[in-house]
């Protein structure tokens, strides 16, 4: 048995399959570790590091019609709640419940005020808005609110939360419209995406001349993935597909025609600023 670098703990298979980088192509070939799925423990999935871009890839790839299944649920809370071993572990606490239910709200004011210092009146659409909670922090007044969300049981539950928004049920593949926007937030949504470099090109057609895109990944290179390994509890398999890190966000290049206007945030649980 080969003995794993220090510099690098991934495994290079001699064998592995044919599986290529989401982002940038390449073939995969150096294996991270395996994980069980927490309700199925008979399913195993793998992570693969790309040699070129050091995006982390789960493997198999789920097919689009297992991703529509995921994307059913009815209650966002029991859904975490089921999905998550630590987020379950806290719901069972006394208090649990209500501290998850405050924290929640925390993250979602925090996010705001991040959004506060870019700009402070404007048009914002959040990709994978869920019931609404971030936007509910935005005055009708100043800002023109949207959200895109592909749970079409989750979006009604937006809409019934925030009367002045625009919720939209589409995947952001398929979304069209005519207006553009001063800021588009993702919140732990891009590492859903199958494909990074075809959503990069669609979000910066929908931002404006000045606008800002803001990306908020799980950090791929976080000490907490680095200990807990296959029970590191954003892996959330396999609707996780891939995890990004700060030092190699910089891949995500938008096409030529496009400048470049991103403000990208990596985090494990909480927001941590790139700049």
């Amino acid at each position: 048995m080969k003995r794993r670098s220090q510099n690098n703990p991934a495994t290079k298979i001699s064998n592995a399959p044919n599986i290529f980088c989401l982002n940038c192509l390449q073939k995969l070939k150096h294996k991270l570790f395996s994980a069980k799925h927490p309700t199925l423990p008979t399913k195993i999935y793998s992570y693969y590091i790309c040699d070129n871009c050091k995006l982390i890839q789960i493997y198999p790839l789920p097919y689009n019609y297992q991703l529509e299944k995921f994307y059913n649920f009815r209650n966002p809370h029991i859904h975490n709640v089921s999905s998550n071993p630590q987020i379950n572990f806290i719901n069972q606490l006394p208090m649990g419940k209500k501290f998850l239910e405050k924290y929640h709200y925390w993250i979602a004011k925090n996010r705001y005020k991040h959004i506060l210092q870019l700009k402070k009146v404007g048009s914002i659409l959040d990709i994978g808005c869920s019931d609404g909670l971030f936007l509910t922090n935005f005055d009708s007044e100043k800002w023109e609110v949207a959200g895109i969300e592909l749970n079409k049981n989750v979006a009604k539950l937006a809409k019934a939360k925030f009367k002045h928004a625009c919720i939209y049920h589409s995947p952001l593949e398929s979304f069209k419209t005519q207006q553009t926007f001063d800021i588009i937030t993702l919140w732990h949504v891009f590492e859903h995406l199958r494909n990074p470099k075809l959503a990069l090109k669609k979000l910066h057609k929908l931002l404006k001349k000045k606008g800002v895109l803001v990306i908020e990944v799980p950090n791929g290179e976080s000490l907490n993935r680095k200990i807990f390994g296959p029970y590191w509890q954003q892996l959330l398999m396999p609707k996780h597909l891939c995890f990004w890190s700060k030092k190699f966000l910089s891949v995500l290049q938008p096409p030529p025609a496009y400048p470049r206007r991103n403000s990208l945030t990596t985090s494990s649980l909480i927001p941590l600023p790139l700049r």
